[in-house]
């Protein structure tokens, strides 16, 4: 695992580690690094997720009984555990998902939207059954934005016009 990733997400990659090895899985995949951030808990993607109306549990709940595997005679260890290439990939796109971001810096969103673009990993179908998908997450985040961004733009006008006018700043 990359030692540059922020504390938060370095945790989810060890949550995700953990959880594979739970679920008697010997490679880790993106529902890992999905069962990560759930586990990590507080964070910007569960906020997300929540304001989207995702049943956290529910989802939870059908990863796991997909991909558990019911084999007592395991004895995985984390440093065993490789990355499947979709993981490699999702890791590598969540870089390209916080390039845009200030500071450049992956979080759990990142984690998720990059989740979000491959089609074929089972946690973003079954998030598109909730009708949550990679455009509807992106343009949930953009909406959170748009209003300390108008005020910020709001104070840097008045600040170099003089005096706000009351009368004006009123609609």
């Amino acid at each position: 695992m990359d030692p540059n990733f922020p504390k938060q997400i370095h945790d989810v990659l060890v949550f995700s580690q953990e959880e594979a090895i739970r679920l008697g899985n010997e490679q880790i995949g993106p529902e890992h690094f999905f069962l990560g951030i759930l586990r990590a808990g507080e964070s910007d993607a569960i906020d997300v997720l929540v304001n989207l109306g995702a049943d956290l549990p529910k989802i939870k709940k059908m990863i796991e009984q997909r991909i558990r595997v019911n084999d007592p005679d395991k004895d995985l260890k984390i440093k065993d555990l490789p990355l499947l290439k979709p993981a490699e990939r999702i890791l590598k796109l969540a870089y390209f998902e916080a390039r845009d971001d200030e500071p450049q810096k992956v979080s759990t969103v990142h984690l998720l939207l990059a989740i979000l673009k491959d089609d074929t990993c089972m946690v973003t179908q079954i998030l598109e059954e909730m009708s949550i998908n990679y455009n509807v997450v992106k343009q949930h985040l953009q909406q959170e934005d748009l209003p300390s961004d108008k005020a910020d733009y709001h104070d840097e006008d008045d600040e170099s016009e003089g005096p706000a006018d009351p009368v004006k700043g009123q609609s």
